[in-house]
């Protein structure tokens, strides 16, 4: 230290006389690291009152007071740990987590055989009531244990960051799930060491501890996680315990199918580490894995040793074979996937006696059971339909090893349901249909003739037994088989007329899917099939043959398949070498034009419906339809150019159909919905583009004014906003709507529009006319200052985000103006929003995306940050500029710093933690490593406030403190 004289009694007494406030304690605490004034401190009572929790009743809140003195123990520690440490002892308790804070970081600061002497007193910190936030600092401390060779004291604390108990709650979710006799509410652990703390200390802290002691980590691990399972999980007394784990954690691995994150999930995926590497390194051995996992009845346990078994087969040597031949084992449906991939990989090695035992118990099945779930009588035609979808399942994934005739009622098994579908290594579908089945085989229909289809649609009676197959099953089928053989169904679509409407529409939807992959058809027949449908009524006869075996009456009109066919056309007209030929266009336009014609939905079935009219739009006939009319007169004007290339390019007067069509539904006396004027709204690019000179002359009534029709303009106007690009050629077309929209912006935010966000898609609109220099913002009646004099924080904050996402995503940099002329929009919006923070808070927190865009230059975009958390009353992005900071900083570090101190002293007002620890220190390394002396300096004024609010991890960067002279 840089000075060790003792001082005098003199000058004891007069510096305590000179700090009577907390300031100047702090003060002089700070600059003191005289290990000499310890004693005379402590006989002066300094050490014997620390501050305690204080309570602020009117404001209903609590704060935790810095204690100076902790700090000057820090310093002592390091080179008197035992004086250090007696002063500790004699420190009368308190729950203010701070003062715990400093002693833990006296502690680090000890030699080891020292410090281990204060591990019982520690873990009395870490249950006191606020102990919680010391989680940090304890993991620091068992590390520094650990590496001093006291492992024991280490997994001590260890256990205690991971303790956990009942949910507090339990006994109020059991009465409800006795009265309901199900569980209405998950159990929930609680856990003392916050979310983002435990995973922290799994992922990095934990794994040194295994590498030090790994058999005794694996034991607290495992311990942890039957703790945790125990309290989440509703076991009824007396029975194997079930821990479900095959819901929650379906793949020990790591894999997609592991959805839930939960500390259940962390602490596995820690467990499985930390047998992995041990066993990788010959730490352990599987009799050390099999008495502690074996010591614990829960499932997750088997399934952890199959996994490792599977990745270490020749430590495991005989146990593979004992598991997988274990009847017990084989039955448990939880231990499935794991047990699959074992045997997967491994049956291939077994004896052969050994995989006969296992292929004898896939024979015999399970026991049938008398009654269905249903509470019915089982049928054998019913359960023989089970077990082969079973059969199939266990099957796959021995495939390719097993015995020929297993081979041969594998492929038959392939034959009758398909391959099984596998997500993320687990088998979730083995020829499985949830709610239809089908009569027929996929195989079996591919081998039927059409007139064998049809005779077998025609004539097949579906049973009314429940479960039984049904019309939809075998339609389902049959699409399957049209999606394999489009040409053949298309070209002989017509012999399909008179197969009930659920066939049908099979076949169209079979047809449409392979338009859309560009597969090549024969379309006359197609067209004359679909105007057969168009022309029949639409509401069938139920008395008709086959009419009352419909599924639950989805089939029960040609509406589904009307609305089908209205999609195959719009996916006919679109440009690709398979569209329908022109030859078609009279044909095309009378199958429109009837569907455009359906009469659902009136108006009141309109209003009367919770859909907003764009999603209406998109799941009735007529929507449809309409919907394909632009795309209908594209396709004609791109034929009538390739007959005629010298010709002008056709207008609605080349095509007065579609311009009679579009005009009809304009009149909302004769078209009331507006589901309907939607259509309009979304296609409105392409209208102009087809014919402008008619499209400005009829926005008055696309967009009509009159008060009466106010909800028609804003359906239109909402489908344009939300469902489409901004393109410049109908700015100038469409000024006044957006000026309207402009001045009604706070409306748009408030009116509930389905997905649909029209106060968004105004602000992406106006701000991408402005990236493309269209609008400006000089002028008091330019639409951006009409926006913005309108639009609510939240939604100009929306704007500020679609501007730093623009730039994130784009694809090569941008030019040095448009980063010019966003940058004068920023210097612009902030001069306005810094006069009211308050108000404009979330917009003014938006240029975080900006800033972590990385698209502006380095220091300009750290010095708007910095001006922006000045005036601004909360941080709503930290973890992200402190990403930002870390890169930036290697950049310019004296920028950063500075950042980096405001954004601290902003969270310091409102928590006593700092969350982004890694990337801070990364950013005060490189301001002190630069050699810039303003960056040194605000890396030291970082440090001092990280510091003031007891965040410890960055004392070992940069610079010791400067010591305080001996004479106070």
């Amino acid at each position: 230290m840089p000075s060790c004289a003792k001082p005098t009694p003199d000058q004891v007494a007069r510096a305590l006389a000179a700090i009577p406030r907390p300031e100047q304690a702090n003060y002089f605490f700070t600059k003191l690291d005289n290990p000499e004034w310890l004693e005379p401190l402590k006989a002066n009572g300094i050490f014997s009152s620390p501050p305690g929790v204080e309570h602020h009743e009117s404001e209903g809140t609590i704060s935790f007071p810095i204690w100076p003195q902790g700090r000057y123990l820090i310093k002592v520690a390091a080179h008197s740990a035992e004086a250090a440490l007696a002063t500790i002892e004699g420190v009368p308790s308190t729950e203010n987590f701070h003062v715990h804070q400093d002693f833990l970081e006296a502690a680090i600061a000890m030699p080891v055989p020292v410090a281990v002497r204060l591990v019982k007193r520690a873990l009395q910190w870490w249950r006191a009531p606020y102990g919680r936030h010391l989680a940090e600092a304890f993991e620091r401390f068992l590390l520094h244990l650990a590496r001093g060779g006291e492992v024991t004291a280490a997994l001590k604390i260890a256990e205690a960051l991971l303790e956990c108990g009942p949910d507090p709650e339990a006994e109020k979710k059991r009465r409800e799930r006795e009265e309901h006799r199900f569980g209405l509410d998950s159990l929930k652990p609680q856990m003392r060491t916050e979310w983002w703390r435990l995973r922290n200390l799994l992922r990095k802290g934990f794994p040194e501890l295994v590498e030090l002691s790994p058999r005794a980590s694996i034991q607290v691990l495992a311990s942890t996680l039957a703790r945790l399972i125990k309290y989440a999980t509703w076991q009824p007394e007396g029975r194997r315990p079930i821990d479900l784990s095959a819901v929650w954690r379906p793949a020990i691995e790591q894999n997609p199918l592991n959805w839930q994150r939960d500390a259940r999930g962390e602490v596995i995926a820690a467990l499985r580490d930390a047998c992995e590497v041990a066993l990788r390194t010959n730490s352990v051995t599987f009799d050390h894995l099999d008495e502690i996992l074996g010591g614990h009845q829960w499932d997750i346990f088997e399934r952890m040793r199959l996994h490792l078994y599977r990745l270490f087969p020749e430590l495991a040597g005989e146990r593979i074979a004992t598991v997988l031949t274990d009847r017990d084992l084989f039955e448990r449906p939880d231990l499935s996937h794991e047990r699959t991939l074992l045997l997967q990989e491994h049956f291939v090695r077994l004896q052969p006696p050994q995989q006969q035992t296992i292929l004898g118990w896939i024979a015999e099945g399970p026991p049938s059971p008398e009654l269905s779930w249903t509470g019915e009588p089982m049928k054998d035609e019913e359960w023989l339909d089970y077990v082969k979808r079973l059969t199939l399942r266990q099957l796959q994934p021995i495939a390719r090893a097993l015995p020929t005739d297993w081979a041969d009622r594998y492929r038959a098994l392939v034959n009758e349901y398909g391959e099984p579908r596998i997500e993320g290594s687990r088998i979730v579908s083995a020829g499985w249909q949830s709610g239809s089945k089908s009569p027929k085989t996929l195989e079996e229909l591919r081998g039927m003739s059409s007139p064998e289809l049809i005779n077998f649609m025609r004539s097949w009676q579906p049973s009314t037994d429940f479960m039984a197959p049904d019309q939809v099953g075998l339609a389902g089928r049959f699409e399957q088989l049209v999606g394999e053989e489009p040409e053949r169904f298309a070209s002989e679509a017509g012999r399909f007329r008179d197969v009930e409407p659920v066939y049908l529409h099979s076949l169209v939807r079979g047809l449409a899917a392979a338009v859309e992959k560009q597969q090549s058809i024969a379309w006359e027949p197609i067209i004359e099939l679909c105007g057969w449908v168009a022309a029949q009524p639409i509401e069938l006869d139920p008395q008709r043959p086959g009419g009352s075996n419909l599924h639950e009456n989805s089939h029960a009109s040609w509406r589904p398949t009307r609305q089908k066919i209205a999609s195959l056309l719009g996916a006919g007209l679109k440009p690709r070498p398979t569209d329908i030929p022109f030859t078609q266009r009279g044909a095309v336009w009378s199958i429109l034009s009837a569907l455009c014609d359906d009469k659902e939905p009136t108006a009141e079935d309109e209003a009367a419906s919770s859909g907003d009219p764009a999603t209406l739009a998109l799941n009735r006939v007529r929507g449809v339809a309409l919907n394909q009319l632009a795309d209908y007169g594209l396709w004609v004007r791109r034929h009538l150019a390739e007959e005629n290339p010298s010709a002008p390019t056709a207008n609605f007067d080349r095509m007065p159909e579609l311009r009679e069509r579009l005009e009809l539904h304009l009149d909302h006396n004769r078209e009331p919905t507006l589901m309907a004027r939607t259509s309009y709204g979304h296609s409105l690019p392409w209208l102009h583009q087809l014919d402008p000179a008619w499209t400005q002359a009829h926005l008055a009534a696309i967009f009509p004014r009159e008060e009466d029709a106010t909800a028609f303009r804003r359906a239109a106007w909402v489908s344009y906003v939300c469902y489409t690009r901004a393109y410049d050629d109908l700015l100038p077309v469409l000024q006044d709507e957006y000026r309207w929209a402009a001045s009604n912006a706070a409306d748009d935010e408030s009116e509930e529009h389905g997905f649909a966000k029209p106060g968004d898609g105004l602000a992406d609109h106006l701000l991408s006319f402005y990236w493309r220099g269209l609008l400006g913002f000089d002028r008091q009646d330019d639409l951006l200052v009409i926006f913005y004099a309108h639009a609510s924080d939240s939604l100009r904050a929306h704007g500020m985000w679609a501007i730093g996402r623009a730039f994130q995503e784009a694809k090569t940099p941008p030019t040095a103006e448009t980063v010019a002329r966003w940058q004068r929009f920023w210097e612009w919006r902030f001069s306005v929003a810094r006069n009211d923070p308050s108000a404009n808070r979330q917009e003014l927190n938006g240029f975080t995306w900006w800033l972590i865009s990385d698209r502006f230059e380095t220091q300009w975009a750290l010095r708007q940050m910095t001006e922006v958390l000045r005036v601004v009353d909360s941080v709503e992005h930290e973890t992200l500029i402190s990403d930002y900071l870390a890169k930036a900083s290697e950049r310019k570090p004296a920028e950063a710093v500075t950042l980096l101190g405001v954004l601290i002293k902003k969270v310091a007002r409102t928590r006593a933690w700092f969350a982004s620890q890694e990337e801070t220190r990364a950013v005060l390394r490189n301001a002190y490593e630069c050699g810039e002396p303003a960056a040194a300096i605000g890396a030291d004024q970082a440090r001092d406030l990280l510091l003031s609010i007891g965040y410890y991890g960055v004392r070992d960067i940069g610079s010791a403190p400067s010591a305080m002279p001996d004479s106070p």
